[in-house]
């Protein structure tokens, strides 16, 4: 009797230039699944002949977070497709209908990478698609198939391609004027591999989730919020070092920003001022929280 098996595969992207990754620069692998990855030009992967199931996918590279997903493999091909991950997040602050086309306007981004025509442009309660391609470059509008009206302070998803992003270690050191979080979570000397790190404030205002079609976004503001992130981008989980790396773009360094860090019942905030540059913080939990009873007490 022939063995039903399906198959997983992807692409890997760098953060921020959203460059596909080389074979040399990663490595990928199943929880639970023998076979090994197989790599290929502009960051493809694939795992064939894999039983169903439900799996852990690891993607890992020098300078790179771990990249972690639960997959669950049936007898159909299964392409990993990340909401939020190879994208371009826009809010609308005009827009004008034509009988060929919907043009919305927005503010200007620098973008390294062409978004195609034709590609996936996603909203809340909007599925359509790009009628010319922009980027890269500096772009402050895009031309949509024509359809119903769009929102101003309406946040789109504009889909390059279907990815995974790996984002940048506690030891990557940016060349730009980044804001780079960096920390250390301990219980006294051990590190908490539970632990995490995730951006809650900026200038003392909260960021609020917005589910868009599927991605979970992060802002701030209201009527014309200013995107943030995915929640990927913003919640950290520490490596087995207890290292956690948030960091910001250059357009973002004068702000203020608020960090939680989590760990089994244990909260503690703190706040980095405005300023570029690469900031680090050790930080015993044993210790924030003897802190936090002495002020009950």
């Amino acid at each position: 009797m022939t063995e039903v098996t399906g198959y997983v595969a992807g692409r890997l992207v760098e953060d921020l230039s959203f460059r596909p990754l080389e074979p040399r620069e990663y490595r990928v692998r199943l929880e639970g699944h023998r076979g090994e990855g197989i790599r290929k030009e502009g960051g493809f992967f694939c795992f064939p002949k894999v039983p169903p199931g439900t799996y852990v996918f690891h993607a890992e590279g020098r300078g790179f977070r771990a990249y972690r997903q639960e997959v669950k493999v049936t007898d159909a091909p299964l392409v990993l497709r990340p909401p939020g991950e190879n994208e371009l997040w826009v809010t609308v602050t005009a827009s004008r209908d034509t009988p060929d086309f919907r043009e919305v306007q927005f503010k200007a981004v620098n973008l390294t990478r062409v978004i195609r025509a034709g590609a996936a442009v996603l909203g809340k309660g909007l599925e359509t698609r790009l009628l010319h391609a922009i980027g890269p470059g500096e772009e402050a509008a895009a031309r949509l198939e024509p359809g119903d009206p769009i929102a101003t302070g309406s946040i789109l998803r504009l889909v390059r391609e279907h990815s995974c992003r790996m984002r940048f270690s506690p030891f990557h050191l940016f060349n730009t004027g980044m804001l780079s979080l960096v920390g250390r979570i301990t219980r006294g000397v051990t590190p908490d591999p539970g632990a995490s790190a995730r951006i809650t404030h900026i200038d003392d205002r909260p960021l609020k989730a917005r589910l868009v079609n599927g991605a979970r976004l992060l802002v701030v503001g209201g009527r014309s919020p200013v995107i943030m992130g995915s929640e990927n981008d913003l919640v950290c989980p520490v490596d087995g070092d207890g290292n956690f790396h948030l960091y910001l773009p250059a357009a973002l360094v004068n702000v203020n920003v608020t960090i939680a860090i989590e760990s089994a019942g244990i909260r503690h905030t703190y706040t980095e001022p405005g300023g570029g540059g690469r900031r680090f913080r050790k930080i015993d939990l044993l210790e924030t929280s003897r802190e936090t009873e002495a002020l009950k007490s």
